[in-house]
């Protein structure tokens, strides 16, 4: 599925975008043998450029410890980029444009084809993080609340 997400990343057309990525998760909810999909949900660029990096490389981390972790397909917004380095050239959203992406996720979300909101560390940072959480409650999704491990 992630491969298939990357797949149309490119595009401008906030429409065309968002029916590409639900067919794909159309397809993956039926191919899911529990029914289920989950969507991982984080800071990425609030903290500003200087935690950039860090915020993709968290995010990418908790995806995949969550995906080994579950028998379902999950999937993060780091799905929708090439590279760590494709993010790291967007520009600071222009007016609307933080907006379009939190309704890209909200509609995404309202879908009815994600079941699970994982919820990673600090995510109450980002206001997209946070319209994504208020969502999924809204929705009655099982939230799940990722917590950082220990380094001892």
């Amino acid at each position: 599925m992630t491969e298939r997400l990357k797949a149309f990343a490119d595009s401008r057309d906030f429409e065309r975008t968002k029916q590409r990525a639900l067919d794909i998760l159309k397809e993956a909810k039926e191919q899911s043998e529990s029914g289920k999909i989950g969507f991982v949900s984080g800071v990425i660029k609030s903290e500003g450029s200087v935690y950039l990096v860090r915020n993709i490389k968290n995010l990418a981390r908790y995806t995949r410890f969550i995906k080994r972790n579950v028998d379902y397909p999950v999937f993060c917004a780091l799905d929708f980029i090439e590279s760590e380095a494709a993010f790291r050239l967007l520009p600071k959203p222009p007016a609307g444009r933080e907006e379009l992406s939190q309704r890209f996720w909200r509609e995404i979300l309202e879908s009815g084809y994600i079941t699970d909101v994982f919820m990673t560390p600090q995510w109450e940072l980002s206001k997209g993080a946070t319209n994504e959480y208020q969502t999924a409650k809204r929705l009655n999704l099982r939230i799940h609340q990722v917590v950082r491990k220990s380094s001892n």
